[in-house]
């Protein structure tokens, strides 16, 4: 499926993007009627989330397992970022989303008032939505490189063999 020059990866993305989009149960349009079974609809969209965080649970735990640290951030629109009220379905999303997703950071709070200059549209940032984002995730990286430092590291280069850099040098 992933061979260069092939279309299937192209179309894959492609049928993901417009199932994501637009919704089947509303006939692929954008319009805003309400779905013909609120609670179904309700329903298959927290079972979307549910599989979705599932997925990302799963992956992360396999970059965990392979020594790796993950940081998860939720990054929220303008609306959120406002405090506006969510709608029963949307509120409900956010519920599952942070309920299942684990270590998973808000960054909510750190817009704080004059949120719509962080804001190019509802969910695209402007420079200083950029600069929120960055000073919000810069404490979380700089723990976690200084985690990253093996207390047996020090050890490996005061015996002459300096810090591991996970490259294999080809000596035994």
């Amino acid at each position: 499926l992933h061979k260069p020059g092939s279309y299937v990866p192209a179309l894959q993305e492609a049928i993901s993007y417009a199932a994501g989009k637009y919704d089947i149960n509303r006939m692929l349009s954008k319009r805003k009627d309400p779905p013909s079974d609120p609670v179904q609809y309700q329903a298959s969209r927290l079972g979307t989330i549910e599989f979705a965080a599932e997925t990302l649970n799963a992956e992360i735990a396999r970059l965990e397992a392979a020594g790796k640290k993950v940081l998860v951030f939720h990054s929220p629109d303008a609306a959120e970022a406002r405090q506006e009220p969510l709608d029963d379905i949307q509120q409900a999303l956010r519920d599952k989303i942070f309920a299942s997703v684990h270590n998973l950071h808000d960054m909510t709070a750190a817009f704080g008032p004059g949120v719509d200059s962080n804001y190019y549209d509802i969910v695209h940032y402007e420079v200083a939505g950029h600069r929120v984002v960055a000073d919000t995730m810069l404490p979380f990286i700089r723990e976690a490189l200084s985690m990253a430092t093996r207390p047996d590291a020090e050890a490996d280069e005061d015996a002459g063999a300096g810090p591991d850099t996970g490259a294999d040098t080809g000596t035994n």
